[in-house]
Parts: structure tokens; C-alpha cells; sequence
């Protein structure tokens, strides 16, 4: 039988992909990025990282977003991050830019800021379409209260799950949008009965009208520049007392009546815990914060920043070799 070779025509290869356009680097370095950001790292000042490991901790968080510009951001990594929904005071509403770029007044942390690597535009914080995984997701108080019933605790109240960004990210809200306050609600019997009968009654309600978040001591020049830049946000200060540094935040808590002084979640469930348990007779805030005797300095103002690195003493690399006590402290700032 005579064997017969089938010819096969090879198929037509495909013309080949259009080739995207050349990226042209030089063009894109040349770009003033922050020009095209609607200034979110001057809208958003991170405050401190928060604990995760037991019920408790999400309490904790509870009694934060119960104040007037508190947000949690959950990152990538599942740490969960307070923020101040605050502007810092140096922006300009009209044109979004810093008055004090250039100037020697303007914090180190924002004149070496790259924005090549801003992390606030590669988190895609605020939603922007961006294909590639969110790194990070922001909740509101309202959005808290949902993640909340994400998380799962065993019989101990300590964590066996907490929820990554995917599966928060339907709950994410713009950062950019305006905050809506609940109703004021009534005020609590109760709690007027309790306040007429111990040291609350004499207690201008501070710790529902601030937030306290102690500081560890600078060790370096960058350490006090980076205070300066905290105080720029708007009712935010550096503290000193004889012994520590705090950064104090301004802000409310929704559920104070600010007639009264009264608290309208008093005696009711919703009330997080952190107020239940905490011991007005033995009141840190109070007594550190809100006595007359209260040994207490208050930094806001450029000029007491000023006044106070001229007092510190710095080797050559930056490090501090000494800090000022208290009285030199008072002495150099108190005036300005």
C-alpha cells in the first residue's frame, strides 16, 4: 500500500498586538503629582494603632467613633488604625495647597513627603477604580457597627477572626464626604443623679469633650518636628505635664448633651463599656487634664515649637541629648 504524506498548510500567524505606547518616564517625573490629589494627607491625621486581640479592644473603639471626626482605617494587613477627619489649619481651602510649602515654618514630614510613594493613593482609600486590590478600607462609625458583626470572638471574648479589606470594602466610605451627625437624643436622669453625687459634678466634662493619646519622649529632631505637624490639624495640641507628652484632640462625643454636661447613653445598653467601667473617682483625665491645679502646658502655636527646638539640646546627627523640663519648658513657651 503506497503511503501518502498529507501536506498541511501552516495557519497564518496572528499580527502581532499593538504595542502599548511608550511610558515616558521623564515625562511623568516631571508631573507635580500632589497638584492632581485633592490633598487627603491633610485631611486625615492618624492618631494612633489599635489593639485587636479581645472584645474589649473593638469596645475601646466603639467609645473613639463615638466622638465628632474619628475613623478607623483597616489596612491590608489587618491593622486597624485611628485617623482624625480633621484639615490641617495651613491648607487652603480655595486652591487645596499648603501655605506654608517652602517656607522653613513647613514640617520636615511634609517637605520629604515623596509623592511617588504616597501611600494614600495606592491604598485607593477613596474608591477610585484602581484594578488592582484595595489596600485599605476607611469606616465611619456607622460602617464600625457593621464590621463589628464580621468579627467572631470565642467564649473568653478574644479574637478567632477578624475580617481582611475584601471583606470590608463594601463598607468603606469617601473620606472626602461631609460626617452626619446622629440625633442629640435626651439626656439621662440617671446620670444627673450620679454626677450631683461624686467628682463629676464639678467636672466640665472633659473627657467627653477630648481625646488623650500619650506620646513616648523625642529622641530626635525629627521625633519634635513630627509634633509640630500634629498640632497643624485643627484642634489638635501637644500637652506637657511634669512627666509625659500627650497629643489632645478637640472633639465631642455625639452622645453628650452639651447643656448639661449629661451623657444620653447613661444606664443604656448601647453605652460602651470603656464609660461603664471607668472609675470617676479615680479619674487620670480629670486630674491630669481637667483640675485647676492641673500642672499642664499647651503647644499649638508655630512660635512655641519654635521656642521649644531652641531649647533642646541636639548632637550633631540630630539626636536629643537633653530635653527641658518642665519649667524651661514654661518659661520659653508660655509667652507666645
Amino acid at each position: 500500500m503506497e503511503r501518502t504524506t498529507e501536506c498541511v498548510t501552516p495557519e497564518t500567524p496572528p499580527p502581532p498586538a499593538s504595542r502599548p505606547e511608550k511610558f515616558d518616564f521623564y515625562a511623568y517625573a516631571a508631573q507635580e503629582q500632589c497638584l492632581r490629589c485633592p490633598s487627603y494627607c491633610c485631611r486625615l491625621l492618624l492618631l494612633d494603632t489599635l489593639s485587636t486581640g479581645k472584645w474589649a479592644d473593638f469596645d475601646y473603639m466603639r467609645f473613639l467613633l463615638g466622638f465628632e471626626g474619628m475613623a478607623i482605617v483597616v489596612t491590608r494587613n489587618r491593622n486597624w488604625k485611628l485617623y482624625f477627619r480633621r484639615v490641617c489649619e495651613f491648607l487652603d481651602p480655595d486652591t487645596d495647597l499648603c501655605t506654608r510649602h517652602g517656607t522653613a515654618s513647613q514640617p520636615i514630614i511634609c517637605r520629604d513627603y515623596n509623592p511617588y510613594t504616597c501611600w494614600y493613593r495606592r491604598a485607593d482609600l477613596y474608591g477610585q477604580g484602581s484594578e488592582r486590590p484595595r489596600l485599605a478600607v476607611l469606616l465611619d462609625r456607622t460602617c464600625l457597627e457593621a464590621a463589628f458583626r464580621r468579627v467572631r470572638f470565642d467564649a473568653d471574648g478574644r479574637i478567632v477572626h477578624l475580617p481582611d479589606v475584601q471583606e470590608l470594602e463594601d463598607l468603606a466610605v469617601d473620606p472626602s464626604a461631609e460626617e452626619t451627625l446622629g440625633s442629640p437624643g435626651r439626656s439621662s436622669e440617671v446620670w444627673g443623679e450620679r454626677r450631683a453625687g461624686g467628682p463629676c459634678r464639678t467636672c466640665p466634662s472633659t473627657c467627653c469633650r477630648h481625646l488623650y493619646f500619650r506620646r513616648k519622649l523625642p529622641k530626635t529632631y525629627l521625633d519634635l518636628n513630627f509634633f509640630r505637624y500634629m498640632a497643624g490639624f485643627l484642634g489638635v495640641a501637644l500637652e506637657l505635664t511634669h512627666d509625659s507628652w500627650w497629643i489632645v484632640v478637640e472633639t465631642d462625643c455625639r452622645h453628650l448633651d452639651l447643656e448639661t454636661g449629661d451623657c444620653r447613653l447613661y444606664g443604656k445598653p448601647e453605652r460602651p463599656r470603656h464609660c461603664v467601667y471607668w472609675c470617676e473617682w479615680n479619674c487620670g483625665i480629670r486630674k491630669s487634664f481637667g483640675g485647676k491645679g492641673s500642672p499642664l502646658l499647651r503647644l499649638k502655636e508655630s512660635a512655641q515649637f519654635d521656642a521649644l527646638r531652641d531649647i533642646v539640646v541636639l548632637d550633631d546627627e540630630g539626636g536629643i541629648m537633653r530635653l527641658p523640663t518642665y519649667e524651661q519648658v514654661e518659661k520659653a513657651c508660655v509667652s507666645h
